[in-house]
């Protein structure tokens, strides 16, 4: 017959109260320190997207044979892609991406893409871009960011402090 052994050890139920209120102090302490974390990676992750944007903008441009643009509206912060018609002599949206962004609302864009007909970014079918900077600053921390492609065959990446140097926006 097997003895049943009569000391069993388990955790008492105040222990796991006690190890509950130790976990429940701890994330009132983190939760709002990861909430500032979040804000100031907003610009940072702005930047992210524009990039990701332009440069899928010059593989599409380069895969389809057609002229891509990034269209930049300072005023209502935002930006979005159209590519030219079959014509050539129009721009239009594309309905299927639907790739139209909006920035936070403590987010400014500008550029030094200006022309009369709007202000973009153009990208040729074949691999050239117009040579451009776009800064992202974000008002309530006043940091900002400068992205660029300074030559039209460089891809668009965040300008480090040497390139900066040369950008007057």
């Amino acid at each position: 017959m097997l003895a049943r052994k009569s000391n069993l050890r388990g955790f008492t139920l105040m222990e796991l109260v006690l190890v509950m209120v130790i976990i429940a102090i701890l994330s009132a302490i983190a939760i709002p320190r990861l909430s500032g974390f979040s804000k100031g990676r907003r610009l940072n992750n702005e930047a992210d997207r524009f990039i990701s944007v332009a440069n899928w903008a010059r593989e599409q441009a380069i895969n389809r044979g057609v002229t891509y643009r990034v269209n930049i509206d300072e005023n209502a912060r935002r930006f979005w892609l159209t590519f030219a018609s079959d014509d050539g002599t129009t721009f239009q949206n594309d309905d299927e991406q639907n790739l139209n962004f909006l920035l936070p609302d403590d987010i400014f864009i500008s550029s030094d893409s200006k022309t009369q007909d709007g202000e973009y970014i153009e990208f040729q079918p074949s691999g050239r871009v117009t040579a451009a900077t776009v800064r992202l600053v974000n008002q309530s921390t006043g940091e900002e960011v400068d992205i660029g492609s300074l030559s039209a065959t460089e891809i668009f990446h965040v300008l480090n402090d040497a390139e900066r140097q040369g950008v007057a926006l």
